[in-house]
């Protein structure tokens, strides 16, 4: 939400569309700042297979509206947005992860099948700390170069990002 905030007010051209999991308190927040796709709806059906049709069928909306617009780039916000990457075709399209999470994480929902895209797609990461870098680049074979430490957004400031993301990831990703 804050780096939303932030882009809103450093580049209030942008066109931002975000994919939450499902429905929370901060909902309308997010709604400020970017057209929201919700991606797992409440149905209050008693029968589980027809709870699980339409959850799929709604899913499969999502993606397609998602995969049939332009994105001048993808930034996934966690490790665990690998099933999610996986859906999204992100050819000729620069993807970001900001990964926060340190190997007990990553570990616990690799199990779960919720990693591998988020390792797979991107094409460079935003690590939360030098030991998330490192465990990204020992562990995962993440190459150093496409690595850089973040702490928060709310430490970026529009000079620092200007200089760092608009002259490097910007030219580098071909985004304008």
């Amino acid at each position: 939400l804050d780096f939303l905030r932030w882009i809103k007010t450093n580049h209030a051209d942008y066109e931002i569309s975000i994919i939450i999991d499902k429905e929370g308190p901060l909902l309308e927040e997010f709604r400020k700042y970017a057209f929201v796709y919700i991606l797992h709806k409440n149905y209050n059906y008693k029968i589980t297979r027809i709870n699980n049709f339409f959850a799929r069928k709604y899913e499969t909306s999502i993606f397609r509206k998602i995969n049939s617009q332009k994105w001048s780039f993808i930034f996934s916000n966690t490790i665990i947005n690998g099933k999610i990457l996986e859906k999204i075709n992100t050819s000729n399209i620069p993807v970001f992860s900001y990964v926060h999470e340190l190997e007990n994480s990553i570990k616990f929902y690799h199990k779960r099948n919720r990693v591998a895209g988020t390792l797979e797609k991107p094409d460079f990461f935003f690590c939360g700390s030098e030991m998330v870098k490192l465990n990204l680049i020992e562990n995962y074979k993440i190459k150093p170069e496409n690595t850089e430490v973040v702490y928060s957004f709310k430490e970026i400031t529009k000079k620092s990002v200007e200089k760092e993301v608009s002259v490097n990831l910007k030219s580098k990703y071909n985004i304008p």
